[in-house]
């Protein structure tokens, strides 16, 4: 398992796969401007506490950031974004929800 806390995005990735950081202790995500599409579970039960998805996201799938317990803070940029159902499920802790755009 991925013992990764925190990850700089590489100017070439455009889609976070499913499952990509499930589980591992990743606390900090650095995004690039090409991101478009967050699947299912690419970040369920990590350990980020305040959260910013950039504009590029266009979709964030089925519990993408699932039982995320230490998120308090999350910001959308994005003027077109999907949302899908259960995508911040058990965030039990998320106090502060801003749409940007």
């Amino acid at each position: 398992m991925l013992q990764v806390e925190s990850i700089v995005l590489s100017k070439n990735i455009e889609r976070i796969e499913n499952s990509a950081f499930a589980g591992t202790p990743l606390n900090n995500i650095v995004w690039n401007n090409k991101v478009n599409y967050i699947e299912a579970y690419a970040f369920e039960s990590t350990f980020i506490e305040k959260l910013s998805i950039p504009q590029s996201v266009r979709v964030i799938e089925y519990k993408a950031f699932h039982l995320c317990s230490a998120l308090t803070d999350l910001t959308l940029n994005s003027e077109e974004l999907e949302i899908q159902a259960f995508a911040f499920f058990n965030c039990y802790n998320l106090e502060s929800v801003t749409f940007k755009g």
